[in-house]
């Protein structure tokens, strides 16, 4: 009896143990580690407040790494790197797909989650968030220059790089429906990787405008490319002739908005992509069901192929006078 006894005791301590133990295991904070693909402050800084806001409340600890240039292997170092930390989850904006593909794949061999942003190529990952069609994000921007060039003249592309996969969707569509739609326009160069650096497209309006005195647009993916070349063309006093259209900060272009430096503005929301990253992984690690039909933080209902491991929403704001105050009281 004493024997049986004891052994019951043991029992019930070790299952008393095996409860903690497992309840500590679910108290524990995932980790999850976003690798980035711009190096535009403001724009990182929202998107790893999306990040945070939403990951808290999936018990995500988050963090953000941008690397100092846009560069696939500085990526994919920074991804190697989260891999020996052992993290729960890697998000990515990745440069080039492709090529970052086997060291994503190595995160998924080491259990991993891996969800990227802009990589609807099928290469290893968990999921992968299609925040805006680039195809329809293109054509707001390339109409709306058309209507602000009268549908002729030479025009200018910025992206962010060359290599970049969500800005070459963009800018192939945008040029392809302007060949389509306004063969009275054309395209003065060959497009530009200045969209995520001020500086650098302001240095590349000045230059464009004294290359090509025709000039009469251009079109920013990118919304430090596109503040950059509001800028010059504000300063040389050319806003007049020069259509500045592309995507924007409204926090960052108000003052440009509003003179007129820059003609029309559109956003896909960095808040609501760090959200979408954060909210996938917790739905995930939390044992939710991703399907259509199911909200999605900073997407909403969005479609989700379950086959495919692809969400995809159309999440595109347009950025004026009007709407320009309504986007900064959101942290925009």
């Amino acid at each position: 009896m004493r024997r049986r006894a004891a052994l019951q005791a043991f029992a019930a301590a070790a299952s008393s143990l095996a409860v903690r133990r497992a309840a500590h295991a679910q108290t524990r904070l995932k980790v999850m580690v976003v690798v980035t693909d711009v190096i535009d402050a403001q724009w990182a800084a929202r998107l790893a407040r999306g990040l945070g806001q939403t990951g808290a409340g999936f018990g995500l600890t988050t963090s953000l790494l941008v690397p100092p240039r846009p560069d696939t292997a500085l990526q994919a170092g920074l991804i190697a790197t989260l891999i020996g930390r052992k993290v729960d989850a890697i998000g990515v904006l990745p440069l080039d797909p492709v090529m970052l593909d086997p060291v994503l794949q190595s995160a998924r061999d080491n259990g991993i989650l891996v969800v990227t942003l802009g990589a609807v190529a099928p290469i290893a990952r968990s999921w992968d968030i299609e925040i805006i069609s680039p195809a329809a994000y293109a054509a707001r921007q390339m109409t709306a220059l058309a209507a602000e060039m009268g549908g002729r003249g030479a025009y200018a592309v910025y992206v962010g790089t060359l290599a970049g996969p969500l800005d070459a969707r963009c800018a192939d569509a945008a040029i392809a429906l302007q060949k389509a739609r306004y063969p009275e326009m054309k395209l003065a160069t060959p497009r530009k990787p200045v969209a995520e650096d001020a500086r650098a497209s302001a240095r590349m309006t000045e230059d464009l405008l004294a290359a090509f005195p025709d000039l009469g647009g251009i079109l920013s993916f990118g919304a430090a490319g596109t503040t950059g070349a509001g800028t010059t063309v504000r300063e040389q006093r050319a806003a007049m002739r020069v259509a500045v259209v592309g995507t924007v900060l409204p926090s960052e272009a108000r003052e440009l908005i509003i003179t007129g430096a820059i003609r029309a503005g559109f956003l896909w929301s960095p808040l609501d992509a760090g959200a979408a990253l954060a909210g996938v992984a917790g739905m995930t690690f939390t044992g939710r069901l991703l399907r259509t039909g199911i909200d999605i933080p900073g997407l909403g209902l969005a479609k989700i192929d379950t086959d495919h491991r692809l969400i995809t929403a159309n999440r595109i704001f347009d950025v004026n006078r009007t709407t320009l105050d309504g986007l900064i009281a959101l942290g925009l």
